[in-house]
């Protein structure tokens, strides 16, 4: 089994040489389909946690909009479930969205 992106779909690794500074962008066509535009953003921290955002094209300033899906922490001990959501402020961030 191997993980890829779907037809159209690509992955870019953006600054690969800092931990914190290293995003992962999912891009694919836009609404119009005219040209590739950025979908989802995930970045970590220095302190292992993880924030997954959607990209939104479609907004009246006509700017992308980042939208905060949800903060996650990696705990690499825990071999099954590495990766949990994180519920600390979680409530105040649902609210923000």
């Amino acid at each position: 089994m191997s993980l890829s992106p779907a037809h159209g779909m690509g992955v870019e690794i953006i600054n690969a040489k800092g931990l914190a500074k290293t995003a992962i962008v999912v891009n694919g066509k836009n609404h119009s389909g005219s040209r590739h535009a950025n979908n989802v953003e995930t970045n970590i921290s220095e302190q292992k946690e993880i924030l997954i955002g959607l990209i939104e094209e479609r907004t009246i300033l006509g700017q992308p909009a980042f939208l905060p899906f949800g903060w996650f922490r990696y705990h690499p001990a825990n071999c099954s479930a590495s990766i949990r959501d994180l519920k600390e402020g979680s409530n105040d961030r649902i609210k923000i969205f």
